[in-house]
């Protein structure tokens, strides 16, 4: 094998020794040897990564010690000295030796000194040699890496001029992704104003839903009491109910008492027509009658009392009419007309609910049996102040005390509708005298 071709450059050897593209990258290892084979696409993300610094190969650094090792000179090794024999040794006379077996000696000394030179120059010639055919090599492996170099500055300069354009582009799309942030961040600021502005008007619907809240809470509370009231009212109306039932009830039974008084009535007309002749007992009769009528005043008042009493009821009940609903706003108002008017009592009555439609009739055939019996009473004055001495006193307060009767129960079943009345007591008073 000769030298050139040890020394000849092969892709191998660019690898091993850091030249041509790629050098200092790849392993010699993965490397494969077939030029026909296609070099593996670098991804795009390498481009823009820094290359890392190529260290030096193995040959190079066996190249800078050698010649580290020649640029150094060596250094001359001493001679031996031959050691001692036991002739030397031992203390014996010496012979001195003859001239001849000096100059031999020098002789000697010179021709060894001579051999030690040109041995030491065959040596340095050797070296100057080696040196020279590894500048030669180095020269050699220079050349093709500067080649290789090259090579790679070309393709680095296009990848520098791709890289340039993709900064370019990747400029503009900075500035304009700048633009696009700046109008988003305009946008944003826009946004945390809107919300802001959201948030001020939820905390104040939040505070309305708040109040709406209470407030329904307080309509909820007045509900359940309006509730009960009404139970309340209900029931009272109820009892008012079964309370007319029973005055009806009573009426009925003042009736059957009217019709027995009217034949009473005529019993007594019979004989007032007979006590014509009794006058002088008119005096004690009339005597008698006016203290009946006191006890009546007097029991007309308590009657009166009693009256004011559920005048005083029928107030709380209106105080609790007034806050129920349309249903009871009626009656109020039937109740405050029958309480206010008493001219227009019967419009009023027949406004009312169907059951008060009997009592009306009931009513007006009272009063005008009220007035009738009150005519028949003051004829019975005049005949009583004309027949005075006639025994039928008895019957006669007997019936003075079914008309007061009368009045009492029309009173008592005419409460909502009739007022109190004064003047009553002394229009009675001047009839009776």
């Amino acid at each position: 094998m000769s030298f050139t071709e040890i020394h000849r450059v092969t892709p191998k050897a660019k690898l091993y020794s850091g030249c041509g593209d790629g050098a200092g990258l790849r392993l010699a290892s993965s490397v494969s040897t077939d030029n026909n084979k296609k070099r593996i696409p670098i991804p795009s993300c390498r481009r823009f990564a820094t290359r890392p610094v190529t260290e030096e190969s193995d040959v190079r650094k066996k190249l800078e010690r050698a010649i580290i090792e020649f640029e150094t000179p060596t250094k001359q090794k001493k001679p031996r000295r031959k050691s001692m024999t036991m002739a030397e040794i031992t203390p014996t006379k010496r012979k001195p030796k003859s001239k001849v077996n000096e100059g031999f000696i020098t002789d000697v000394e010179t021709t060894v000194t001579e051999e030690r030179m040109a041995s030491r120059r065959s040596r340095i010639d050797a070296g100057r040699r080696v040196y020279k055919f590894l500048l030669l090599n180095a020269w050699r492996r220079c050349r093709t890496e500067v080649a290789t170099l090259g090579e790679s500055l070309k393709q680095v300069k296009a990848q520098n001029s791709q890289l340039q354009m993709q900064a370019d582009v990747l400029q503009k799309l900075r500035e304009s992704e700048c633009k696009r942030r700046d109008q988003a961040v305009t946008e944003n600021g826009a946004l945390k104003e809107e919300i802001l502005a959201l948030m001020k008007t939820n905390n104040l619907l939040l505070e309305d839903k708040k109040c709406l809240d209470e407030r329904i809470c307080r309509s909820e509370e007045e509900k359940m009491s309006l509730k009960a009231d009404i139970l309340n009212v209900q029931s009272n109306l109820l009892n008012l109910k079964a309370e007319m039932k029973c005055m009806e009830e009573t009426l009925q039974n003042e009736r059957f008492k009217i019709t027995s008084l009217k034949e009473e009535l005529h019993v007594l007309r019979e004989k007032i027509a007979l006590s014509e002749k009794d006058a002088s007992v008119n005096q004690e009769i009339t005597k008698k009658l006016k203290e009946a009528i006191v006890i009546l005043e007097n029991k007309l008042l308590e009657e009166r009392q009693c009256a004011i009493k559920q005048d005083a009821i029928l107030a709380t009940l209106k105080r609790q009419c007034i806050q129920d609903k349309e249903e009871n706003e009626k009656l109020h108002d039937t109740i405050e007309i029958l309480l206010s008017e008493k001219i227009e009592l019967e419009n009023e009555v027949e406004k009312n609910a169907e059951k008060f439609n009997e009592f009306e009739e009931d009513k007006d055939k009272l009063e005008d049996q009220i007035q009738i019996l009150m005519m028949q009473i003051e004829t019975l004055k005049v005949s009583l102040r004309n027949e005075r001495n006639k025994p039928w006193w008895i019957t006669t307060r007997d019936m003075f005390r079914y008309p007061f009767a009368l009045l009492k129960i029309a009173a008592v079943t005419m409460l909502p509708a009739l007022p109190q009345l004064p003047n009553d007591d002394s229009e009675n008073n001047s009839r009776m005298e």
